[in-house]
């Protein structure tokens, strides 16, 4: 009996080479399958550090701070109208809608970073979101997406 003890706690030691490769292509394949563990945040949706819930208001943010930036680094066009007809006609040009769409993206940043800053969680949340960097305060990631979370009343699934 002791020597079959002996015998398995040897070879419960470091795994082989061949089992460390089938590990490694296992965990490719998941990966390929879940798309979020292609970013930090979702790393930390699966490793369950935040909630299904923050992890969604996560991808809105950075989908909200990609518009965001799109919208600051697009030219700002005239209002007028390339064509006086449609001036004319109330029709809107395509200039007019881009502009329309930008101050749109530009206000609803604001509105979501605004109380973010003032809880100072900003810039966990854009390090984490956008930036895709591990936070180095979990506490206020957590409280910042929650923040965002309700803003956009997102429902919680956990």
């Amino acid at each position: 009996m002791k020597q079959e003890l002996k015998f398995k706690l040897a070879h419960v030691g470091a795994p082989s080479p061949i089992s460390s490769i089938r590990n490694a292509v296992r965990s490719a394949a998941i990966a390929r399958k879940d798309e979020r563990l292609g970013s930090e945040l979702g790393w930390l949706n699966v490793r369950r550090s935040i909630t299904q819930r923050q992890y969604e208001a996560g991808i809105a943010f950075a989908k909200l701070a990609e518009r965001h930036a799109a919208a600051v680094a697009a030219p700002y066009p005239d209002a007028e109208s390339d064509n006086p007809e449609q001036a004319a006609n109330g029709a809107k040009n395509e200039r007019t809608v881009l502009t329309e769409r930008s101050k749109q993206a530009r206000v609803q940043y604001t509105m979501a970073t605004g109380p973010l800053r003032r809880a100072g969680v900003l810039a966990a949340v854009i390090d984490t979101c956008v930036n895709n960097k591990l936070p180095n305060d979990l506490p206020s990631l957590r409280r910042g997406l929650d923040m965002l979370a309700d803003w956009w009343r997102l429902r919680g699934a956990d």
